[in-house]
């Protein structure tokens, strides 16, 4: 969960309107917090603030009492219909005649501007896709039994991320990413090996050659001769050239598993390519 507070007042942030629909999908929750509408469109424009609003699930509006959301939450909340009776009495002599009446059908908001504006400054209100508006009151933590138990046992602040902790993460993070880049180089070392394979003339001299064997091209390795030296490599010690105490690293498991992967195949490659 990342919360921006203010949001107008942190300036123009172009990454998280177009990121905000990405987030989703990688199970990152972002909240906005402003003040007032218009300071969005101040900043954004109002076209790049609806597109924030459209990325939202779940918009949730307090008291309003700037004029412009207040218009905003009357026409997030909806409309509903009403059946509306209109009765009429032409007057003349006879009281009787001249009488009519009419219904119709006529769409309302469901909450007015002038109810948005009179709300208790402890209700809200909950716009969420694909359902219902709802109108609720806030809990207050101090005053919820469930959540006063959980404020008591909190004895002091939190704490700061531990540095090693993070440091450990990051060093992952680019263990990770090594990773990845050297199985994609070893890939396409590979791959111009096979091709150069095909392209390898025999090693055997032809009748009436005047060479010597040592002066022709030294034949290339096949390439399941050249996966099963690397397997053997990876499984032996590879002269010493890459050692690595993982137990001394203070690693988790899954994280030492990731950094031997990354040892194992970097000592393929030298095995291999040196």
């Amino acid at each position: 969960m990342i919360m921006l507070d203010e949001f107008d007042r942190l300036g123009k942030m172009p990454i998280v309107a177009e990121s905000i629909k990405t987030l989703r999908s990688f199970g990152g929750n972002l909240a906005i917090v402003t003040q007032t509408i218009p300071a969005l469109d101040e900043i954004y424009g109002e076209n790049t603030r609806r597109s924030l609003q459209g990325g939202a699930g779940v918009k949730l509006y307090l008291t309003p009492s700037e004029q412009k959301t207040i218009e905003e939450l009357s026409q997030a909340v909806g409309k509903t219909t009403k059946r509306v009776v209109t009765r009429s009495r032409a007057v003349g002599r006879n009281p009787f005649e001249g009488r009519s009446v009419s219904e119709r059908t006529e769409d309302t908001p469901l909450l007015t501007e002038d109810q948005a504006r009179r709300m208790d400054l402890d209700e809200v209100i909950l716009v969420i896709d694909a359902q219902m508006p709802i109108r609720a009151r806030r809990i207050k933590y101090f005053e919820d039994p469930a959540l006063k138990v959980l404020h008591a046992g909190q004895a002091e602040s939190f704490p700061y991320p531990d540095e090693d902790g993070l440091r450990r993460d990051r060093q992952m993070t680019e263990t990770r990413e090594t990773v990845e880049k050297l199985k994609l180089e070893l890939q396409e070392v590979r791959a111009a090996a096979g091709a150069k394979e095909v392209a390898a003339p025999s090693a055997s001299l032809p009748t009436g050659d005047p060479r010597t064997p040592g002066q022709y091209p030294k034949p290339v390795p096949s390439r399941r001769a050249r996966g099963r030296a690397t397997r053997d490599a990876v499984d032996g010690d590879v002269s010493g050239q890459l050692s690595v105490d993982l137990a001394s690293l203070g690693l988790k498991e899954a994280d030492r598993n990731e950094l031997a992967s990354a040892v194992k195949t970097t000592r393929a490659i030298i095995a291999e390519y040196t």
